[in-house]
């Protein structure tokens, strides 16, 4: 049940040793509860994919947007671990599959064949 949550994401099973593998794929692990360990671009045991949907509440965005940058953050291009690091939590909330994301050039081809099947 997610109540009183400052901050909420998604995250669905992997498909693949290469989703695993790919720079390009963002990886989560959570603790036993439900929030966020961490994330990263590396594979990780035990990760899901990371479906960069997020719930903010308001204070806490702007607390997020009026600290720098993080080691971690800097290290692995990811804002989330701002949050992290600065001891915010995030708690990860099941879903079946990822979203369509179009985050290169050939993956819009992908998205429209996607598209396609549903009309």
């Amino acid at each position: 049940m997610i109540t009183n949550c400052p901050t909420v994401t998604l995250a669905c099973p992997l498909e693949s040793d290469a989703e695993l593998a790919s720079r390009d794929v963002v990886k989560v692990v959570t603790a036993l509860d439900g929030d966020a360990l961490y994330f990263s671009r590396a594979p990780l045991p035990g990760a899901q994919r990371h479906v960069g949907l997020y719930g903010y509440q308001t204070s806490v965005l702007r607390r997020l947007a009026s600290l720098p940058p993080s080691p971690l953050e800097r290290a692995e291009s990811l804002e989330q671990l701002r949050a992290l690091q600065n001891g915010l939590k995030i708690r990860v909330v099941q879903t079946t599959r990822a979203h369509l994301g179009v985050d290169r050039p050939e993956d819009i081809a992908r998205v429209e064949s996607e598209l396609a099947k549903s009309r």
